[in-house]
């Protein structure tokens, strides 16, 4: 039985990813049409400045915005977003969603209160996807300081750059045991949006430099983009055209 028909609307996660001190302006537009669960972190854009323009990302500092929101109302989430933030216009920042395949019921009562829940858990509920997907979210975990390893092997592999977000790891030597890895606690995740024609390129170049650089495998994932706003990639007949004019 899908969803629709047991009553039960799909939850989405938006990332919103704009200019330091925006993302408090993302919020209270995202909240005058549904108070959903937000989250807000600090990151740092990877891009250089030659292409700044094709990710919609002009200023390093970022704000990153998660959200909850109900499936029925994210492309309205994505509209506001791209009229009040303008996210259309070059230099302004991203939004994309990501579908969930279990939530707990608090979350999902809390984003969609027209969603009767009584589990504590949603089971393996069949999220509603499209089926035209064109990007995807590709996230490398390194150790601190060696951001730069995984933008150059991006880019050498035909990505445009992402956003980082320091982070710190917990369970470090149960992590280690499990994976056959070293993991120091001190990390940087580097996220980077792909068309899905080259997605398992760049995450071949991230794994290949991260092996190059420390003799260990790398901790690398990639999840599908459902709907995304702000995104410029570059005409592939000009870059042929002019092979220097993106680093």
């Amino acid at each position: 039985m899908s969803e629709q028909k047991m009553g039960r609307s799909p939850i989405k996660w938006l990332i919103t990813i704009v200019d330091r001190g925006r993302g408090e302006a993302a919020v209270e537009t995202l909240n005058r049409i549904h108070k959903s669960i937000h989250m807000i972190s600090l990151g740092k854009g990877t891009a250089s400045s030659e292409i700044m323009d094709c990710l919609g990302l002009d200023e390093p500092e970022k704000d990153i915005v998660m959200s909850l929101i109900p499936q029925p109302l994210e492309k309205r989430f994505l509209q506001a977003l791209g009229e009040n933030l303008s996210l259309s216009s070059p230099g302004k920042g991203i939004a994309f969603t990501l579908s969930l395949d279990s939530i707990s019921a608090a979350a999902s009562s809390h984003a969609d209160p027209q969603n009767n829940v009584r589990t504590m858990i949603q089971k393996e509920a069949t999220p509603v996807m499209p089926e035209n997907r064109q990007f995807a979210l590709i996230a490398a975990v390194v150790p601190h300081g060696e951001s730069d390893l995984v933008v150059d092997a991006t880019r050498a592999a035909g990505a445009r750059g992402g956003t980082m977000v320091r982070a710190r790891a917990l369970g470090a030597e149960e992590a280690s045991r499990f994976f056959h890895i070293t993991i120091q606690p001190e990390k940087e995740v580097v996220f980077t949006i792909v068309p899905l024609s080259i997605k398992k390129t760049v995450m071949q170049s991230i794994c290949n430099r991260i092996l190059e650089k420390s003799g260990e495998h790398g901790v690398v994932f990639s999840l599908p983009v459902d709907e995304a706003l702000g995104l410029r990639m570059p005409d592939p007949v000009k870059e042929i055209e002019n092979p220097d004019s993106v680093s």
